[in-house]
């Protein structure tokens, strides 16, 4: 009894509760305040999966037509699936006129970065000795005497 006296005066220690002439009652008290209090917490609601998003074809035209997109939010810059994402309406029309002038293109004019088009690209950068990467980067379209402003969205 006296052991267990001392180590509750010990452990009340500047304790301003009542005085040690209970410790069982004292005891019960500073264990009831030592427990952590319970936090409300929002219950955790899931949320539906997202649909998934269409694949993109293969002939390199985006899966939604420009007018289907939806908007983004202010602020934050498109995000583009294809090349043609990036491109202004009629770019393509353009490059592709660009390689039947220089002779690389030899079917009609589709307006799609098809897959003749993207060979075409592929052929005219081979043979100007730059990355063959059949996209009409930069340096390809400053080689077919394009500006790059009149093809890129900004």
């Amino acid at each position: 009894m006296k052991l267990q006296m001392l180590t509750l005066a010990m452990a009340c220690v500047g304790c301003v509760h009542a005085p040690i002439t209970s410790p069982p009652e004292h005891e019960e008290r500073v264990l009831a305040e030592a427990k952590p209090k319970e936090v409300a917490r929002p219950p955790v609601v899931a949320k539906p999966a997202p649909k998934p998003e269409p694949q993109p074809s293969t002939s390199g035209t985006s899966a939604k037509p420009e007018a289907e997109r939806p908007a983004v939010a202010p602020g934050r810059p498109q995000l583009a699936t294809s090349a043609e994402g990036l491109m202004l309406p009629g770019a393509v029309l353009m490059i592709q006129q660009a390689l039947i002038k220089k002779g690389y293109h030899k079917v009609t004019e589709t307006g799609e970065l098809d897959d003749e088009t993207t060979a075409s690209l592929r052929h005219f950068q081979a043979d100007q000795k730059i990355m063959r990467t059949g996209s009409p980067d930069r340096e390809t379209l400053r080689r077919l005497g394009i500006s790059a402003d009149k093809i890129f969205r900004k």
